[in-house]
């Protein structure tokens, strides 16, 4: 009687596995990325609310011919100060007089992952009220395309 075996050698087994131990390799600090861009959308929402309040107090004094000193009161210490409670995200959102706006995410990852602030300044105040801003990151790696 001839017996014909069939399946899989050990070696095929063990090619298969380490394919895809290389693919995993690869796929997982893509993916970390991935979560760790999602978390900074968080701290991205909370600036553009903090963007509103200031536009809004551009908006509201058609005398205003500058930014400078004019979110005094938003800012720490001053009779509105902004604040927003932490989340699991999100470590602090500040409004400075000069109404910068500076949203500091929690640590990424774990305790002692990146932590990524977002910069929102006005760069003008247009004669309609409206303010042109730019933004700016200390990490491109995470930050949004329009943070870079």
């Amino acid at each position: 009687m001839q017996f014909n075996a069939s399946g899989f050698s050990l070696i095929e087994l063990m090619v298969v596995i380490a394919l895809i131990g290389i693919l995993s390799s690869l796929a997982v600090p893509s993916y970390r990325t991935y979560v760790f861009k999602s978390h900074i959308n968080e701290v991205v929402a909370a600036a553009t609310t903090a963007k509103t309040i200031v536009a809004m107090t551009a908006q509201g004094n058609p005398n205003l011919t500058s930014l400078t000193g004019a979110c005094t009161d938003f800012a720490s210490g001053g009779s509105n100060t902004y604040s927003v409670s932490s989340t699991a995200n999100l470590s602090s959102v500040s409004i400075d007089p000069n109404c910068n706006i500076t949203a500091t995410s929690m640590p990424l990852g774990s305790s002692s992952g990146p932590v990524v602030t977002i910069y929102v300044t006005p760069t003008n105040l247009n004669t309609d009220g409206s303010i042109t801003w730019s933004c700016t990151s200390n990490s491109s790696r995470y930050a949004p395309s329009s943070c870079q």
